[in-house]
């Protein structure tokens, strides 16, 4: 993977897992405009094809701009094409405080800890 001035991306998917259905990304680094494109696309491939339900572990992210969080919408809108669902794990304040004040935390459901973001995916989506 590339970023789009062709340089390698600024973050990795260095963990992918599998818990109770869920498919767990750890994803690590800088989650900047690196990730536009590329997020998504690797999300996607890790992911199953149908009614894939992934959690996203953010804890091993440095930094985290608003072109991340564009990133992940959009990883969270190719998830929704295929009837799935992306719910956030363990993001730094920092992280939490930028999906805040982009009045994004309708869209992008964050939780503290990895066991109640698969706990979460368990449950029947809201609507």
């Amino acid at each position: 993977m590339t970023s789009p001035t062709g340089s390698p991306p600024a973050w990795s998917l260095p963990r992918i897992g599998s818990c109770r259905g869920c498919t767990v990304i750890v994803l690590a680094g800088v989650l900047d405009h690196t990730a536009t494109g590329d997020l998504a696309a690797a999300v996607i491939a890790s992911a199953p094809a149908c009614a894939p339900r992934v959690v996203l572990d953010l804890a091993a992210v440095s930094f985290c701009d608003s072109s991340g969080i564009a990133a992940v919408i959009e990883t969270l809108r190719a998830l929704h094409a295929r009837d799935g669902r992306l719910v956030l794990a363990r993001p730094r304040p920092q992280t939490r405080q930028l999906i805040a004040r982009l009045a994004l935390a309708r869209f992008l459901i964050v939780h503290d800890t990895l066991e109640t973001a698969i706990t979460s995916l368990s449950r029947p989506a809201r609507s």
